[in-house]
């Protein structure tokens, strides 16, 4: 077996993946302006872990009560005290996003958060991530509203692959 076979293996079999379902029109709890108030997605538990790609999928069509605003952002709260991190920082209008949009980003702190041009692997946003892990603590993994709407409705799955740094530490749905 080849050097890059193995390391290959190795990588297969240590990387994880967690699935958060959405919740039937949850987004219309997030509050205009970003940092104000969040939906937890995830939660890093008894160790880092290395966030290797994260994605989300409309399950039930995007809308903003005034038609403006509905503009996803990503961060992470630490356990510690350590303050909030921003995973995400800018964002594109999802309003009005089908069924079935998928959302992606490079993985670079302060990427852009927005719908994917094309599916499937060859999608330069999902072959981006491979250079741009992310290394989070324990902690929780929150979307929030960067737009002014704070009336959207919609449902969001979101999707992510991590590989576990350290013995017992796993993430989960929050």
């Amino acid at each position: 077996m080849s050097l890059s076979q193995l390391i290959k293996e190795s990588y297969e079999s240590s990387c994880k993946g967690a699935h958060r379902v959405g919740v039937a029109d949850e987004l219309a709890g997030i509050a205009a302006g970003a940092g104000t108030v969040t939906i937890p997605l995830f939660t890093v538990i008894g160790g880092p872990v290395i966030i290797t790609n994260m994605w989300g999928m409309v399950t039930v069509i995007i809308a903003a009560a005034a038609g403006t605003g509905c503009t996803p952002i990503l961060d992470h709260t630490p356990a510690s005290a350590a303050p909030l991190a921003a995973i995400c920082t800018v964002a594109v209008d999802i309003d009005s996003d089908a069924v079935g949009s998928m959302y992606t980003w490079s993985g670079a702190v302060g990427g852009v958060l927005g719908p994917a041009t094309q599916m499937g692997v060859s999608s330069v946003a999902e072959t981006l991530f491979v250079g741009e892990y992310l290394v989070l603590v324990p902690g929780v993994i929150n979307v929030g509203n960067a737009g002014n709407d704070a009336g959207m409705t919609g449902t969001i799955d979101w999707y992510l692959n991590y590989i576990p740094c350290a013995p017992g530490s796993f993430i989960e749905p929050a």
